[in-house]
């Protein structure tokens, strides 16, 4: 079961996800695609919603393979969806949107220690390669993804390494992690403000944080010896 968590907007790229899992005959393999509609009525769905949700009519994949939630699903329920999925993705386009930002949505597919197939123009892509935490694959490459959710799919290795990246109380060894609510428990940040809280959202990984310390996504993502 592949998940694609939160919305569907104009600068992500489903259209490429929808054909790659329109190819793959083997019938066990599905996509849901859990934030489809907005959840306030007034915000109209997206061009790339309406195009994605046309393509699987056309295709004749809606029901089938590919699966689209027509309410959103309450803040609090989410865990249910991503903790029965066994991969989690999310692919876009070659612009400064995905080249700049984390999506928030694949911390949510490492929450649920879920493997992550995402497309090398993402500034995620070099986390999730560095730690063996998935699979990144060539921006708009249809026949690429088809083969790396055939491949994902059925990856026990990855799915045992993503076990590790889960035991945060406990790190194996050669792992750590830092506790960004509380400076005192966070040696691996450099901070001169007591608000680290924050520090997870920044932008630039490894980069100097705009709130004053270094960005803790290093800290949480860096576990050399045990990945």
């Amino acid at each position: 079961l592949l998940i694609w968590n939160g919305g569907i907007w104009n600068w992500n790229d489903a259209d490429a996800l929808v054909k790659a899992v329109s190819k793959i005959k083997n019938n066990k393999i599905k996509l849901i695609f859990q934030g489809y509609r907005h959840p306030d009525k007034n915000v109209l769905l997206s061009k790339q919603a309406k195009r994605t949700y046309s393509l699987a009519k056309k295709l004749n994949t809606i029901n089938k393979k590919i699966f689209f939630i027509d309410k959103w699903v309450p803040n609090q329920q989410r865990g249910n969806y991503l903790t029965e999925a066994n991969v989690g993705i999310v692919t876009s386009p070659n612009i400064p949107e995905a080249n700049l930002f984390l999506k928030t949505k694949i911390y949510d597919y490492l929450w649920a220690k879920l493997p992550v197939i995402l497309n090398d123009s993402e500034n995620f892509a070099k986390i999730i390669t560095d730690n063996n935490l998935g699979i990144v694959v060539p921006t708009g490459n249809v026949d690429k993804l088809k083969k790396t959710i055939l491949k994902l799919s059925s990856d026990k290795t990855k799915l045992e390494k993503l076990e590790l990246m889960r035991k945060w109380e406990n790190p194996d060894p050669g792992s750590y992690y830092d506790d960004v609510s509380n400076i005192a428990n966070s040696p691996h940040v450099t901070t001169t403000v007591y608000d680290a809280t924050d520090f997870g959202y920044c932008c630039h990984v490894g980069e100097l944080c705009h709130r004053g310390g270094r960005c803790t996504t290093v800290a949480l993502f860096r576990r050399p010896e045990a990945l």
